[in-house]
């Protein structure tokens, strides 16, 4: 999976759901499993999903920084929705730990907040050396159409 590809302590991979009719994206590292949903709000709960509680039931979240127990893995859910504005731009960006039954949220880590000099920083090169190269035009023998078609106007008229 291409989002791990430069970072060999992280697995990446795409997995069915229970039912086998989609997939979601699963990244680990030893015992830290993590998933990514779209939501509209951060403070949203995601849907219920096997998959998603699956992990959560396993997890043992420990909040105070300290590694899983033996045996026990830590879950996360990745929380992201888009700018109003410019729907390429994230609004939000938030790592959530879901209690037992995914019915809420016990931990939270606003990574737009954490990381606010670097997303700032990326921010202002991404404006200031963004030089739109786009010009637009017909394609090829769109020209010639509608030469033809007014030709024909001018024939019949």
């Amino acid at each position: 999976m291409a989002i791990a590809e430069d970072y060999p302590e992280i697995t990446g991979a795409s997995k069915p759901n229970h039912r086998g009719t989609s997939y979601y994206t699963l990244l680990s590292s030893g015992s830290v499993f993590l998933t990514a949903n779209a939501v509209q709000q951060p403070n949203e709960l995601v849907r219920y999903a096997m998959y998603r509680e699956t992990y959560a039931i396993a997890s043992v979240p420990n909040l105070f920084g300290e590694p899983p127990a033996e045996g026990g893995i830590l879950y996360a859910i990745l929380l992201h929705g888009p700018e109003e504005e410019d729907k390429m731009r994230p609004e939000f960006v938030h790592i959530v730990f879901p209690n037992k039954d995914c019915s809420e949220y016990v931990g939270r880590i606003d990574l737009l907040l954490r990381f606010a000099d670097l997303v700032e920083e990326l921010r202002k090169t991404e404006e200031e050396g963004f030089e739109d190269k786009a010009f637009p035009s017909l394609r090829p023998g769109v020209e010639w159409q509608k030469d033809k078609e007014e030709g024909a106007e001018d024939q019949t008229g």
